[in-house]
């Protein structure tokens, strides 16, 4: 009995170099069941490489914000308005707004990142309706002189 490759569950012989897996009934050959292992393994080192690329994201939202708070700015907590979608993942609902000379910029971030923005007021006028393509054309333009 081997492992399956994409559940982790038992797997057992079917016949000849068919292997099928007792949990969620994948099966195949030793060479596709390999070759199903092989991605999960890419897979899941993407999804670190993007966690950590939230991760270092987050952390300079909270600089721009803390920042923002420190030069006079407005900036803050609040949720994700309108409802969402029911398929949303609730653990995205909180967004970092930051009131730029420029207009508006925001970010949902993910509960754990929360943290970072422990103290941050909340944000109630919500959003101003700007999609991603303004956020950074408004960032872009932005000019701090002291």
């Amino acid at each position: 009995m081997t492992t399956c490759p994409l559940c982790d569950g038992p797997t057992i012989v079917a016949a000849g170099d068919v292997h099928a897996c007792e949990a969620c009934n994948l099966a195949g050959s030793r060479a596709t069941l390999a070759a199903i292992g092989r991605l999960r393994v890419q897979a899941d080192k993407r999804g670190r490489k993007s966690a950590d690329v939230y991760q270092e994201r987050d952390r300079c939202v909270a600089a721009l914000a803390w920042l923002a708070l420190r030069l006079g700015l407005r900036a803050g907590l609040g949720r994700h308005s309108p409802a969402p979608d029911p398929t949303w993942d609730p653990a995205w609902l909180t967004v970092v707004y930051v009131e730029l000379p420029e207009g508006q910029v925001s970010w949902h971030v993910h509960e754990r990142a929360r943290y970072l923005f422990d103290g941050l007021p909340a944000y109630d006028p919500g959003w101003d309706g700007h999609g991603v393509e303004e956020k950074y054309r408004r960032l872009d333009s932005l000019r701090v002189v002291t």
